[in-house]
């Protein structure tokens, strides 16, 4: 098949974003599915089955649902991956894609912090503290997924602390108490380089981290890496132009509905990931 067929078929952003959301949408349903029926068979086997069955099978498929987490997770980042989260696509935010980040990083951590108690993690997340706002043009589905791995990954290299935090530099600091990266992590971080280890071994994880803050348009800061361990990531999000033009219009409503919605969707993108790490 010659470049000019694929060139064809990726011919619009919008094609691109149908036939990922297609393929999404698959994923999901066949993996809803396959939970539906383990719940099912389990409930089955506990109501049904005599003690020794029971009790050997319901392990065993205890064991397939944390299987079909890590899975599902790894489904989700490679259709990502394929079909088109790239750095083209989503450079330069339009005007109205624009996020409260100190809003944002509050919720998240509120949210993050949730779902780590009931996965019986005692890593917490800390975010930035009183009122005040930092508009960045950032599309918060991106945001998700920076922050969701980034935790993930934080939690399955035992650290028991995250900050977020802006600075006065109008930047984003992310740090924690980790074991520290490995050399093919910050190598991919800091120059996007993947290493062989990266491919062979799947570590999609910090790969979608790398994606997400090069399609947000945002600059990395690598600044000196805690001594004896943990990670810090310094990110410069766009902010310079936003600034030169008309300030965003804020409507005095009711945004009960917006920080539900907002709320709903980061409790998934955790749950996927932390499940799926720690196995809960």
């Amino acid at each position: 098949m010659s470049d000019g067929f694929f060139d064809a078929l990726w011919q619009s952003p919008e094609e691109k974003l149908a036939l990922r959301g297609g393929l999404k949408g698959r994923l999901a349903g066949e993996f809803c599915l396959l939970q539906a029926q383990v719940d099912a068979l389990m409930q089955q086997l506990d109501q049904y089955a005599p003690d020794p069955v029971r009790s050997t099978a319901l392990d065993i498929l205890v064991e397939m649902k944390k299987s079909l987490a890590v899975v599902e997770r790894l489904a989700d980042h490679a259709a990502k991956l394929a079909l088109g989260r790239t750095a083209a696509q989503y450079r330069r935010a339009p005007a109205d894609a624009m996020c409260d980040l100190i809003g944002y990083l509050q919720a998240f951590a509120a949210c993050a912090n949730e779902e780590l108690a009931a996965s019986r993690s005692k890593m917490r997340v800390e975010a930035p503290q009183g009122t005040g706002s930092f508009w960045v043009a950032a599309d918060e589905a991106l945001l998700d997924d920076l922050l969701a791995n980034l935790i993930s990954n934080a939690a399955a290299n035992g650290a028991t602390r995250v900050a977020l935090h802006c600075t006065q530099q109008k930047h984003f600091v992310y740090e924690d108490d980790s074991r520290g990266p490995e050399d093919w992590a910050a190598d991919l971080l800091r120059d996007g380089r993947v290493d062989q280890r990266i491919v062979e071994g799947g570590f999609v994880g910090l790969l979608i981290v790398r994606m997400a803050f090069e399609s947000l348009g945002w600059g990395l800061i690598w600044p000196e890496q805690p001594q004896g361990g943990g990670l810090r990531l310094e990110f410069c999000p766009v902010v310079e132009e936003l600034e030169k033009t008309t300030p965003p219009v804020i409507l005095l409503e009711d945004d009960t509905i917006k920080r539900y919605i907002r709320e709903q969707r980061l409790h998934r993108a955790l749950q996927r990931e932390l499940v799926a790490t720690l196995g809960q």
